[in-house]
C-alpha cells in the first residue's frame, strides 16, 4: 500500500513538473508570436484588478467571479434576465414548507480531466460532489468569505443538513423559509469541486483549479497571464443542440494602466474591456453616451443596468450634525442626479430617484421619492431651519473624484460649505468599516438579485464590525419589515421590501446618487457576448470571427 502511495505520489509531482514546463514555453510561445495566437478562436480580455485565487470559495470579488464561472458550475445559475436556471441540477422540487429543497443532478456533468483522476480522465459530478462543496464552503478551517451564503441552511454544529439519497439526488433544508435561496446558490462561492483536487492540491487549490465549466484550467503566470482552455466534454448545448463552448480559449492579462490597456486594445491585443476609468471614458464616448468617432468603426458597446447604487453614506454619531434627518434631506435635494449622470459619467447610469434599491429588482414600478428629486429651493428652506449650516468633508476614493466634485459644487451653491478628501482605497476602506468616517462615497454591488441584499444594508444586527451597515443605522420598524419580509413570497413580499426602500428614501442614512450600468467595449466581431445585472461574464456561447483582430 504504502508503495503504491509512493510511486502515485511521484507519478503527480512527474506530472505537474512537466505540465508547467509545457505551459511555460506555450506561455513564452503565445508572448513572442502574437500575431498567430490572435487568429485562433481566443477571447481575450484585460483585467486591471488582477485575480487573486482561482478558488470558488474565495470568488469575493468580480475579478475572481469571472474566472471562475468560466472554470466551475453549481447547482443552479442566473440567466440575462436573472431568472435561476438548471445547471448541474436539471430539476429541483421546494416542498410545501419552502424549507427543503429536492434537487436532482444530469448525470452528463464530469469534472475536467486532471492528474488527480484515475487515469487522469475527469469522473462524473454527484450528490456527494455537492454535499462536499457546501459543506466545505462553510468549514471553520476553510476561511472561506462565503460561508455566510448557506447561512439559511439548517446544522448540527457546523455540519449542514444535506441529505444524500443517491448519485443524482439529494436534498437541502433550511431553518426557515428563503425565497432568496436558489439565487444564493447561484453565486460562483457555491460551485462545485472535486476533493480529490482539494485534497491533492491543498492550499495550492487556488492556482491549480478543477472544476466542470466550460473552460478549464491552462496557465496561470500571477500578474502576467492567464490562459483557459476548451473543455472538450462540457455538458450544456446550444439551442440546436451544438456543442458548447464555441471558443478555444480564454486569455487574460493584467495591465493595471486602463488607458494602456485601451491603446492595447486599438491594437488589436484584446476583444474585450469592461469598464472605463475617467480618461478612458472621456474618449471612448461622446457626451450622449455613445461610441466616438474613433472607436465607432471596429467596436461596439454592450450597455446593461447593473445591480450596483452609489451613494453617499453617513455614519450616525460621528458628526452629530449629519444626525439631522432635515440636513440630510437638504443635501439629497440638493443633488441634480439627472445631470450628474449626464455630464459627469457621460450618459453611464440611471439617476437614483426611486431609492436606494435598484427598480429593476421590483416586478412593480417604484414611485419617485421627494427627497431624491432636484429641488434647491426646498434644500435652501430646509437649511434656513436649522440652527447652523455645518461644514461637510465627503471622504473618497480617486476613482470617484469626478462624481463627488460635482456634489460639492451642488453643495455649495446651496450655502453647504464643503471639502472632498482623497484616501488610498485601502484606507478609506478600513476607515469606513471602523466607523471613523462621518460621510463617505461607496457602492454596493449586489451578491444575489434579490432587493432584500441591497435592504440588509440597513438591518440593525447587520451594524459594522457584523455586517454591511457601515452607517449604524438603527431603525425598529425597518428591522420589523426586514424580518416579515423573509417569511413571505410573492406580492405580499414585495409590498413589504418596498415599504422599506421608501423608509429608507425618507431617512436617509445613504444619500443614493444613481444606480450604475455595465458597459462594455467589444470588438464587432465577437459574437453572443451579453451580460445580466450581476456583471457576470459568461463566455460559454461567445464565438469569434476567424482570422480578425
Amino acid at each position: 500500500m504504502l508503495l503504491r502511495l509512493a510511486k502515485r505520489s511521484c507519478y503527480f509531482c512527474g506530472m505537474r513538473i512537466w505540465f508547467w514546463i509545457f505551459a511555460l514555453i506555450a506561455l513564452a510561445s503565445c508572448a513572442s508570436s502574437s500575431s498567430e495566437f490572435s487568429n485562433k478562436s481566443v477571447f481575450r480580455y484585460n483585467e486591471p484588478g488582477g485575480v487573486s485565487s482561482l478558488d470558488p470559495a474565495f470568488s469575493r470579488n468580480l475579478e475572481n467571479i469571472w474566472v471562475c464561472n468560466q472554470l466551475y458550475d453549481g447547482l443552479v445559475q442566473l440567466d440575462k434576465n436573472l431568472r435561476v436556471q438548471p445547471a448541474i441540477a436539471k430539476s429541483w422540487i421546494v416542498d410545501s414548507s419552502q424549507t427543503q429543497y429536492h434537487f436532482t443532478l444530469r448525470n452528463s456533468v464530469f469534472f475536467h480531466d486532471n492528474a488527480v483522476f484515475e487515469n487522469g480522465k475527469g469522473r462524473q459530478v454527484t450528490a456527494h460532489d455537492v454535499r462536499y462543496s457546501l459543506q466545505r464552503l462553510v468549514a471553520r478551517e476553510s476561511a472561506s468569505p462565503g460561508r455566510w451564503v448557506l447561512d439559511a441552511v439548517a446544522r448540527t454544529g457546523d455540519s449542514l443538513h444535506i441529505k444524500v439519497h443517491s448519485d443524482s439526488t439529494l436534498t437541502i433544508t433550511l431553518n426557515q423559509a428563503t425565497p432568496q435561496f436558489l439565487s444564493l446558490l447561484s453565486m460562483q462561492y457555491c460551485s462545485v469541486v472535486p476533493h480529490e483536487a482539494v485534497a491533492f492540491y491543498g492550499d495550492a487549490f487556488r492556482s491549480n483549479p478543477v472544476g466542470c465549466g466550460p473552460f478549464r484550467f491552462f496557465i496561470w503566470k500571477e500578474g502576467v497571464k492567464l490562459v483557459l482552455h476548451k473543455n472538450p466534454s462540457y455538458y450544456l448545448k446550444d439551442s440546436l443542440g451544438g456543442k458548447l463552448p464555441y471558443l478555444d480559449a480564454i486569455s487574460v492579462s493584467f495591465i493595471k494602466d486602463q488607458s494602456a490597456a485601451l491603446m492595447a486594445m486599438q491594437r488589436g491585443d484584446f476583444d474585450f474591456i469592461s469598464g472605463l476609468d475617467a480618461a478612458s471614458k472621456h474618449r471612448v464616448l461622446n457626451t450622449s453616451g455613445a461610441l466616438s468617432a474613433e472607436f465607432e468603426t471596429d467596436f461596439k458597446i454592450i450597455s446593461t443596468p447593473f445591480l450596483k447604487t452609489d451613494y453617499l453614506g453617513i455614519c450616525f454619531g460621528v458628526d452629530r450634525a449629519l444626525d439631522q434627518v432635515a440636513l440630510r434631506r437638504a443635501l439629497s435635494m440638493a443633488i441634480n442626479r439627472e445631470a450628474l449622470v449626464a455630464y459627469v459619467l457621460n450618459g453611464i447610469g440611471v439617476p437614483a430617484l426611486q431609492g436606494f434599491v435598484p427598480p429593476s429588482l421590483y416586478n412593480s414600478p417604484l414611485k419617485l421619492q421627494p427627497y431624491l428629486q432636484y429641488n434647491p429651493k426646498k434644500a435652501r428652506s430646509l437649511l434656513a431651519a436649522l440652527d447652523t449650516v455645518p461644514e461637510v468633508t465627503i471622504h473618497t476614493t480617486s476613482g470617484a473624484l469626478e462624481v463627488c466634485e460635482f456634489v460639492q459644487s451642488q453643495w455649495q451653491q446651496v450655502g453647504v460649505p464643503t471639502q472632498v478628501e482623497v484616501m488610498p482605497a485601502s484606507h478609506h476602506r478600513e476607515q469606513t468599516a471602523s466607523g471613523s468616517l462621518a460621510l463617505f462615497r461607496k457602492s454596493w454591488i449586489a451578491d444575489y438579485p434579490d432587493p432584500e441584499n441591497f435592504l440588509s444594508l440597513f438591518y440593525s444586527p447587520n451594524s459594522i464590525p457584523n455586517g454591511p451597515n457601515y452607517f449604524k443605522y438603527r431603525d425598529a420598524k425597518l428591522d420589523s419589515l426586514y424580518e416579515a419580509a423573509n417569511l413571505l413570497s410573492g406580492a405580499a413580499r414585495e409590498e413589504v421590501l418596498t415599504a422599506m426602500n421608501e423608509r429608507i428614501s425618507e431617512s436617509l442614512p445613504a444619500i443614493p446618487l444613481f444606480q450604475d450600468e455595465v458597459l462594455q467595449l467589444c470588438r464587432k466581431n465577437i459574437e453572443g457576448l451579453s451580460s445580466n445585472g450581476m456583471n457576470v461574464l459568461d463566455l460559454s456561447a461567445v464565438k469569434k470571427q476567424p482570422n480578425s483582430l
